[in-house]
């Protein structure tokens, strides 16, 4: 059994670098809007028993934060092709259009819309509350496609279990503006959009939910278009255990206030945990001037060298600050974690980092402070870790590197590492066999075993803590 050692918190309370650009107000436009949010573009720029353990690594089955249950509705009303908004949108005489349904109701509804073509929908007009949302819902088996965007300015509502569709430019789903709150979108599919995002949360939209959702083929072409957008003035966004895949631009951006986007306060709280991020243009993850964030437990692979992007999986910069990157499984790129440009306390933590492809480098620290590489596991990477000039002496500790062609150039803070099959360097260095198996878990008679240095703040396992990503128990 394997579980995260950092303890997971509740989803949703109370229900050389990249640089990145532009998007309007509506998601169909490069250029930024005064009264509207931008979305983003990219310019590339310079286990005791075997299978137990605790730490990072996250593969598939890594345990995921899980939202409170959905309150039972009050009152169910449907929506069918063959209805009419004279009826009363009982299961028997259902409504004819899901515009009239969301302006109807109230809270504690559940809307159930029955398969077909829908035209694009706002939801604009009615709240729910904490203890009674509103949910619009696709009849289980037969899910309405909405051909239009969907936009939502109120607060309290779920969406489950549609698809998106929209053929117009603009965001397919849109969470805006301050009475946009505590929403949720989940079990969706959002696709072949050719706006800036699938999903766009902004304008001090807070609280928002996108959960167990597939997001893919959003596309303009050698323009960035983005699986989710989280944009300048929000707060507690949280992004999880959704399949994001096939875009022109990153499966999740963070864009920071003036960056092609409004100005204001920088994005603030925002998690992206439990996603499955690969094959699109840019980057899996782009956090640029956001505030406390956490990427944690994601799996990523499939990052290359594209016209716009040095193929990084993950990018922190341009004055992020207060960053955990911890337990993600990273393969198939060209670059792991990249920081700089002025971002400040990065912490890169307990990520497996492998296979990887092109310029094999697995973290590289740029310009910026407080950055540190604790406790990874790196296997089979050209650079293991890249210190750039201003980046602050970075702290290298605990982590395993084996079969890495270098494992630390430039001016770094290295101590107590193991070097398997890899040069040793730095202070109080580790050799030995790391003997990872399968799902890089150090095996019986690991040199990983027991003999990395203390960490208050996470236990261990045995007689002290064991270096890499994974603590074998």
């Amino acid at each position: 059994m394997r579980v995260q050692l950092l303890t997971t918190s509740l989803l949703l309370a109370s229900v050389a670098l990249a640089g990145c650009g532009g998007g309007s107000g509506d998601g169909s436009s490069p250029a930024p809007s005064a009264s509207d949010a931008g979305a983003g573009s990219s310019a590339a720029t310079a286990p005791g028993e075997t299978g137990a353990a605790v730490g990072g690594g996250a593969a598939a089955g890594t345990e995921q934060a899980q939202t409170a249950p959905e309150p039972e509705p009050s009152d169910v009303r449907y929506v069918s092709p063959e209805g009419d908004d004279g009826a009363d949108g009982s299961e028997a005489t259902p409504w004819a259009t899901v515009a009239h349904a969301v302006a109807s109701v109230g809270p504690g509804t559940k809307i159930v819309v029955r398969g077909g073509t829908w035209p694009g929908l706002e939801i604009a007009a009615v709240d729910g509350t904490e203890e009674a949302p509103i949910v619009l819902a696709g009849e289980e088996g037969n899910r309405p496609i909405f051909t239009g965007p969907v936009k939502v300015s109120r607060a309290y509502w779920i969406l489950d279990g549609i698809e998106v569709a929209s053929t117009e430019p603009v965001f397919s789903v849109r969470f805006t503006g301050a009475g946009s709150h505590d929403n949720v979108l989940r079990n969706s599919v959002v696709r072949d959009g050719t706006g800036a995002a699938g999903v766009s949360i902004d304008l001090d939209a807070s609280r928002i939910l996108v959960e167990g959702n597939e997001i893919f083929n959003i596309s303009r072409g050698e323009t960035d278009a983005h699986g989710v957008v989280v944009q300048p003035t929000t707060r507690e966004v949280r992004v999880v255990g959704n399949e994001i895949h096939g875009t022109s631009g990153d499966s999740v951006q963070c864009i920071g206030p003036g960056q092609d986007a409004v100005e204001g306060a920088p994005a603030n709280g925002v998690v992206i945990e439990g996603n499955t991020f690969y094959d699109t243009r840019e980057n899996a993850v782009d956090i640029k001037h956001c505030e406390n964030v956490e990427i944690r437990g994601n799996v990523m692979h499939g990052f290359r060298v594209s016209s716009t992007s040095n193929g990084e999986a993950i990018v922190v910069h341009l004055l992020a600050s207060n960053v955990k990157v911890e337990e993600n499984d990273i393969s198939n790129t060209s670059r792991g974690v990249v920081t700089g440009r002025g971002a400040t306390n990065v912490v890169v933590r307990r990520n497996v980092i492998h296979d990887m492809a092109d310029e094999m480098t697995a973290i590289l620290f740029g310009e910026g402070s407080g950055f540190s590489a604790v406790h990874n596991t790196i296997v089979g990477a050209a650079t293991g870790v890249q210190a750039l000039a201003g980046s602050g002496m970075p702290a290298v500790r605990n982590n395993i590197f084996e079969s890495v062609g270098a494992a630390v150039n430039g001016e770094a803070a290295v101590d107590t590492n193991l070097f398997s099959r890899t040069a040793a360097t730095g202070e109080n260095p580790v050799e030995g066999e790391a003997a990872l198996d399968g799902e890089n878990v150090p095996a019986d008679g690991s040199a990983a075993i027991d003999n990395a240095a203390p960490v208050e703040e996470e236990p261990a396992c045995g007689a002290g803590p064991d270096f890499g990503a994974i603590e074998r128990c």
